[in-house]
């Protein structure tokens, strides 16, 4: 019988999948990155780093000792993600002309390129999950096929800060809140941007107190735009 590497270069079909495009609306890549392992075992680096004051000395005095950054190394094995597609009978069909001598192989070659680029998407989506579990709590649970698996990384509680009220709600004080989170992030990196659904975005559009941030002379606008918001 014939498969598909009697149609297809298996190291072309490779290359094709691994360059094809990121899926429509598939955005937290950006956040948290893919990263390749040669094998199916993860090995990552955690290092701590604190900023530490040092002391003014006098001369000749004896040099105060520091702490080091703590580091350590964890792994995991890597889960397989994927799906497979049943043959109808109409591919079988083509595929046993192949085997005896057919000419349909630019047809079959199209079957098995969109079907390898279909569970390529379907793989890749279902790692942006994975990446909305994880920022949701910092913990990855997966339940697929029977598993019962998770995963926590740790968040500090104190990294964990909500929202006071529904910021859906026009009148909730969406700037306190966002000021909020800056606070509990002052001996972090700076945020430089926040990610928000649209459903978000246009909450934020038409909150009050975020509309006065915009106001100029006394007039407050009744709504914002995308760029009002983003700027």
């Amino acid at each position: 019988m014939s498969i598909i590497y009697d149609i297809v270069d298996p190291a072309v079909l490779t290359e094709v999948v691994r360059e094809s495009p990121e899926p429509a609306k598939i955005g937290l890549n950006a956040i948290l990155p893919d990263r390749l392992f040669p094998s199916i075992e993860a090995v990552w680096d955690v290092v701590t780093q604190t900023n530490q004051a040092a002391n003014f000395q006098s001369f000749d005095a004896e040099t105060a000792i520091g702490e080091r950054d703590s580091a350590s190394r964890k792994s995991a094995e890597m889960l397989k993600v994927g799906e497979k597609y049943r043959l109808g009978e109409y591919d079988t069909l083509r595929l046993q002309g192949l085997r005896t001598g057919g000419n349909m192989t630019p047809l079959m070659q199209d079957v098995v390129f969109n079907d390898a680029l279909k569970g390529a998407r379907a793989a890749r989506i279902r790692a942006e999950y994975a990446r909305g579990d994880v920022l949701t709590d910092a913990i990855l649970t997966i339940t697929d096929g029977g598993l019962d698996l998770s995963y926590d990384f740790g968040l500090d509680t104190d990294n964990d800060d909500t929202a006071a009220a529904s910021w859906h709600t026009t009148t909730t004080d969406i700037p306190t809140d966002i000021g909020n989170f800056l606070d509990a992030a002052e001996n972090l990196d700076y945020a430089g941007y926040m990610w928000v659904s649209r459903k978000t975005a246009r909450s934020l559009a038409a909150n009050t107190k975020y509309q006065g941030l915009a106001s100029v002379g006394g007039v407050t606008p009744s709504r914002l735009s995308l760029g009002d918001i983003n700027g």
